[in-house]
């Protein structure tokens, strides 16, 4: 279960998500932290379930406006991945952590010749989908 209760209000602005967009942010989370090794199928989200409030800039109601809603998909996705990543260590399952697809500092783990290296993996927000000034 992500429980997103408590997030900030809609906004009047463009900087808001709809539930669907922000289920799709998830699975970029899901897909890339948990499933990476198997083919997609539709069981792969059957057991996650997520809450978030209607009227929260994560499940705005219509007809707010939602024109940034990829750059903030990506702090949604960020902060799901950071917490699988912490699970996963957690958990002890650090050869499978993977760092988030969005601007963030992730825990992660390579296999080297000289054996397993613990690093933190950076990885810039890129504009409109590719490169872009910084």
């Amino acid at each position: 279960m992500f429980d997103f209760e408590g997030s900030s209000p809609q906004n009047e602005d463009a900087g808001n998500l709809t539930w669907v967009g922000s289920w799709g942010q998830l699975f970029v989370a899901l897909s890339s932290q948990l499933f990476w090794n198997i083919p997609w199928n539709g069981g792969m989200a059957r057991p996650v379930s997520m809450k978030i409030p209607e009227g929260t800039f994560l499940n705005c109601r219509y007809p707010a406006a939602c024109g940034n809603a990829p750059g903030l998909g990506g702090v949604l996705t960020s902060a799901a991945s950071q917490c699988i990543a912490k699970m996963l260590f957690a958990a002890g399952i650090e050869d499978d952590v993977n760092a988030s697809w969005y601007g963030s500092a992730e825990p992660a783990k390579a296999r080297t010749p000289a054996g397993p290296v613990s690093f933190t993996a950076a990885q810039p927000v890129q504009h409109g989908g590719g490169p872009g000034p910084l």
